[in-house]
């Protein structure tokens, strides 16, 4: 079996699966694709260097696991990171498209950030900042969708780049 993280290559990953960040692993019961989120740095000047993943990857597999495509979802400002990890992706079963949602922190804040595709993962909407006052800073999102409706949740708070506990607006 292929890795997801890995077979990215180098530009991306620096082939390894340290410095990254893995989301979880989601299958289309459809098309039987297999798609794997995780946060990355830039090689060269994030690498081994910081734990600020700046870029968000989808990478997809159409067979079963052994290739992975990966497709830049996101690259966000150089040094920003995506606060607080955890990417998420979730496949609408009924057809077939690919959601992704993560946080960055930069210098105007930490927000939740979210993307879909239309095509199998071959290609990404551009990304969308989810949350909205009164939810100044927001992390650990989650992403879920059937039927053409997608959830996305996620934490939030009014105070603006938030240290410590978290608490519903």
């Amino acid at each position: 079996m292929g890795d997801a993280i890995t077979g990215a290559g180098r530009r991306t990953t620096g082939q390894a699966t340290h410095n990254n960040i893995a989301g979880p692993i989601v299958a289309d019961p459809t098309s039987h694709n297999v798609y794997a989120v995780f946060g990355s740095g830039q090689v060269g000047i994030l690498k081994a260097k910081t734990a600020d993943f700046n870029d968000i990857v989808v990478s997809r597999s159409t067979d079963g696991g052994q290739h992975w495509t990966p497709v830049l979802v996101f690259a966000g400002p150089l040094l920003s990171t995506n606060a607080n990890v955890f990417p998420a992706v979730a496949v609408d079963s009924t057809n077939g498209n690919v959601y992704a949602t993560w946080s960055n922190k930069s210098s105007t804040g930490t927000n939740v950030f979210f993307s879909y595709s239309a095509n199998a993962g071959t290609s990404w909407s551009d990304p969308i900042i989810v949350n909205i006052a009164p939810a100044n800073t927001a992390v650990f999102p989650w992403v879920d969708a059937y039927g053409g409706t997608v959830d996305v949740v996620y934490y939030g708070t009014k105070t603006t780049n938030a240290t410590g506990v978290l608490a519903p607006v």
